[in-house]
């Protein structure tokens, strides 16, 4: 995965702009970005595998419960290129 895809991934999931995008180098087997749109900073991570986030989200769901977090929705969405 690329910038160019990384954009298009967190304009489409998350319905706002990025202003700026830049690959960490973390992350074996896993792409990660931060993402800085106008009012907020974002981690991205992604993977090319399906499901490969699955066990994330669940824990995550479970420890967040009804945290005001807009990471809790963002897991849980899909999307392919």
């Amino acid at each position: 995965m690329d910038i160019t895809e990384a954009c298009q991934l967190f304009d489409t999931v998350m319905n706002e702009k990025s202003s700026s995008i830049e690959r960490c180098s973390t992350g074996i087997g896993n792409y990660v970005f931060i993402v800085s749109t106008h009012t907020a900073k974002y981690v991205l991570r992604c993977a090319t595998e399906i499901n490969a986030y699955n066990n994330t989200v669940n824990v995550l769901e479970s420890s967040l419960g009804e945290a005001p977090w807009r990471m809790k929705n963002w897991l849980s969405q899909g999307w392919e290129r």
